[in-house]
């Protein structure tokens, strides 16, 4: 999962985001964040949480991680 979400990130357009599947805890998010940075030091994220409803009173929460605009050097 670490390879491929940090090819992903690489990819990632500014301003888009992933919501990560159930089980992918925010340890492995800033890993796999941290490996795209130091392949690009321009590049920035935010690692936050997406809450989904689907039935009343069920609530499941994903790691997200969203792109900036990259920094200028």
């Amino acid at each position: 999962m670490f390879d491929s979400l940090y090819a992903q990130l690489l990819a990632l357009p500014v301003g888009a985001a992933f919501v990560l599947p159930l089980g992918v805890s925010a340890q492995s998010a800033r890993c796999a964040v941290e490996s795209a940075i130091r392949q690009d030091l321009r590049k920035r994220f935010v690692i936050g949480e997406h809450v989904a409803r689907p039935r009343q009173a069920e609530v499941l929460r994903h790691v997200r991680i969203e792109r900036l605009a990259d920094e200028a050097i």
